[in-house]
């Protein structure tokens, strides 16, 4: 699974992912992040996420990363909100206000892009396959600052091991991939969460929700 996979997701509209509303772990959790009033709050493969929209309505400086300049472009385009549009060698900047979201490959950017103060990690890991999984772990490290919060939101199930996200990320992984740098707290664990109709369709089963906070030593 390449970037080209994620270019024709959005194409071909087959976004069953995307959610029409904020999530409701973030509603529920975010109170662990404190005031979020200009803190910068990095959201990596954000896609079109209303929940973009929400840190921006706490005050917070936000910083999005995705593929898909389709994506990008819709978001601005169902809230009606204008944008900058910069390009540069290796991506291009969408920018309205404090929301800037990163068009491009989100293991090429650097720590003079982004410092976070916070990250939001609603579908980045779980979308990820095992290969990309540590040195996406690496990124955000390196994107983030001493003793940033990430609000970590996975699933685990029984799937058809199709190859194709997302994956399942139980709480063990998650300590093993984030141990060496971060304290793990487990905020949240949902033993009979209700399976999405699409994840049904494709033989999903067993599904559990997970909400961590990590903070980075």
């Amino acid at each position: 699974m390449d970037n080209s996979f994620w270019y024709e997701i959005w194409l071909n509209d087959e976004t069953h992912f995307h959610k029409v509303e904020t999530n409701e772990y973030l509603l529920q959790f975010h109170h662990v992040l404190g005031d979020l009033k200009n803190k910068t709050v990095f959201v990596p493969l954000c896609g079109k996420s209303l929940d973009l929209l929400w840190f921006y309505n706490q005050g917070a400086n936000v910083i999005g990363a995705e593929l898909s300049d389709r994506a990008i472009e819709s978001f601005f385009a169902e809230h009606q909100l204008d944008y900058q549009k910069t390009d540069e060698t290796s991506f291009s900047i969408y920018e309205h206000d404090k929301i800037k979201i990163i068009c491009g490959d989100l293991f090429q950017l650097s720590s003079q892009q982004v410092q976070a103060d916070v990250i939001y990690d609603r579908a980045a890991l779980v979308a990820l396959p095992e290969e990309l999984r540590e040195r996406y772990v690496q990124k955000m490290v390196e994107l983030s600052k001493p003793e940033s919060q990430t609000l970590l939101i996975t699933m685990s199930f029984q799937s058809p091991n199709d190859g194709k996200p997302p994956f399942t990320i139980t709480e063990e992984q998650v300590q093993n991939l984030y141990g060496d740098h971060f304290d793990i707290e487990r905020l949240y664990h949902n033993k009979n969460a209700v399976i999405p109709p699409h994840l049904h369709e494709r033989g999903f089963s067993n599904l559990d929700d997970w909400v961590f906070l990590l903070t980075k030593r």
